[in-house]
């Protein structure tokens, strides 16, 4: 399986390649929600459940420390739910849903906690199929790579 800096190049490329050039002026989405999408698919792979940590972590860590740890410490729990490889945290479209939901739901938890301390907090949340659309971009990518790109080279730095 390739590297995590495998998946993130070529999901990049494709973003200033043909396919997401094509893809906005076909069916009209917003270029900068559907890049923004790809850009976060890249923190928000399907490689998210590996337990030993992923490109993510690293990406973070070069930021901040304490930022990693509790990106870690969120994403354990998915990591633990769901296998490595399994089809539904890579299959295209039905990943993507599957870590929406999950954000969603830790979104909730938190919010369920801080409504105990404080008067009616609340969420808003825009959806965007953009966005959405942006991001089930890089795993069709990642997905795409998993199955085509072989060979013990790609296996460093997932």
């Amino acid at each position: 399986m390739p590297s995590g800096k495998i998946h993130n190049a070529l999901t990049l490329a494709t973003l200033s390649g043909v396919l997401a050039p094509y893809l906005i002026v076909q069916f009209g989405a917003n270029p900068y929600l559907y890049a923004s999408g790809i850009l976060l698919g890249t923190l928000i792979s399907p490689d998210l459940d590996i337990d030993s940590g992923n490109i993510s972590d690293t990406m973070i860590r070069k930021v901040s420390r304490p930022a990693q740890i509790v990106w870690r410490v969120a994403w354990q729990p998915y990591g633990w739910i769901v296998p490595h490889r399994h089809p539904i945290s890579h299959f295209p479209f039905l990943g993507t849903v599957l870590r929406i939901g999950y954000i969603f739901g830790i979104i909730n938890a938190i919010l369920l906690i801080l409504n105990l301390f404080f008067d009616s907090v609340s969420f808003i949340w825009i959806w965007n199929w953009s966005f959405f659309f942006g991001l089930a971009h890089a795993d069709l990518v990642h997905w795409a790579v998993d199955n085509t790109v072989k060979g013990k080279d790609t296996f460093e730095g997932e």
